[in-house]
């Protein structure tokens, strides 16, 4: 058998009409392009690949998002879009026997599949991008592996909850890039508006979820989509121009609660046990402007529960840190600081 090839495919036209142009890059070293038309099939595109690299049709396998795609699968099916990339491997499968973690903690929920072979684009995880569209929008899952970080990563298993994806180590697969013995998952998510560099990746908002069941915003009882919902038993949705105005209001009271392990956050608006977001990216939602200054409270919050206090001179407030309880001076020491010496230490 002839050396394993493994061939990248990135595309870089969105489909405008029924034809398209594939960029294919073998073993990341060159390239060439391919000509395709929205309704060949993948046994059409393997066929077309291998009539340019000399092989046979049925010894290559396409791999996106974790999965083999089937001869069956039109292009138009697998929602490519700008910069995704089909991994294309001659060579049997490596196969790999696994034992897979499944309990997920309470709250977590389901987990959306990785991106299907589907006329629909999966929109049911969402994403702050703070590149380009700078506002929640709606993410791809994305998958590779967790050694050499190529996409050319088969998941044995589909992820059954959100630990399965934020926690790493707990979905297993075979990696069929040369040479590479991988055989953990790493998932990762990106914005599904725009195209993105291979290693550009936004944080995914697990509470923010599509509204499919048309529940009413716990605030101002209008129906939207998407929502966040809160990790309470009750379940409490919110629209997200209202969690907005709630971040807003409790940020300018300074009324955000600092956790030791969540960090600086909020709990859900009914008073609600255990409703901690326990993810503060969420709080992007505030903007850029607000977001620098929630930062910055949560900072502040720390310090003060560790004992500091911050500089009361006009302009600085810098943060100060006594070296023990019976210090009684304290300087405000310079570059970060105004260089003035405290008389007195008395910690909040």
């Amino acid at each position: 058998m002839s050396p394993e090839k493994i061939v990248i495919l990135g595309t870089i036209l969105i489909w405008r009409s029924m034809t398209a142009v594939i960029n294919i890059r073998f073993n990341s070293c060159h390239s060439h392009l391919l000509h395709v038309d929205s309704s060949w099939t993948i046994e059409k595109v393997k066929e077309q690949i291998a009539a340019e690299e000399g092989v046979s049709p049925n010894d290559i396998r396409i791999i996106f998002a974790g999965r083999e795609l089937q001869n069956s699968t039109a292009i138009r099916e697998i929602d490519l879009g700008l910069h995704s990339v089909l991994h294309v491997i001659q060579g049997r499968k490596r196969n790999l026997s696994l034992q897979v973690e499944t309990d997920c903690e309470r709250g977590q929920g389901e987990v959306p599949e990785t991106e299907k072979e589907q006329s629909t684009p999966l929109n049911h995880y969402y994403i702050f991008c703070k590149n380009e569209c700078k506002k929640v929008c709606a993410g791809k899952l994305r998958v590779r592996c967790s050694k050499c970080k190529q996409g050319s990563f088969r998941l044995e298993q589909e992820p059954s909850c959100w630990d399965d994806v934020l926690k790493p180590g707990r979905i297993m697969g075979v990696c069929e890039e040369k040479d590479c013995s991988g055989d953990t998952a790493e998932f990762f998510f990106k914005c599904a508006n725009h195209s993105s560099t291979e290693d550009e990746s936004s944080v995914v908002l697990y509470l923010i979820k599509a509204n499919t069941r048309n529940v009413e915003c716990i605030t101002c009882l209008a129906i939207c989509d998407p929502v966040l919902v809160f990790p309470c038993l009750e379940g409490h949705s919110m629209c997200l121009d209202c969690f907005r105005i709630y971040c807003q209001t409790k940020l300018n009271d300074r009324d955000f609660i600092q956790h030791p392990e969540l960090g600086y956050t909020l709990p859900c608006p009914a008073g609600c046990d255990n409703s901690l977001i326990n993810e503060v990216h969420h709080f992007r939602i505030l903007g850029d402007d607000q977001y620098d200054r929630y930062q910055r409270f949560s900072t502040e919050e720390c310090l003060l529960q560790m004992g500091g206090v911050l500089c009361p001179q006009p302009g600085c407030g810098a943060g100060l840190l006594p070296e023990d309880e019976q210090q009684r001076r304290i300087e405000c020491a310079t570059p970060q600081g105004c260089g003035e010496v405290l008389p007195s230490f008395s910690p909040r």
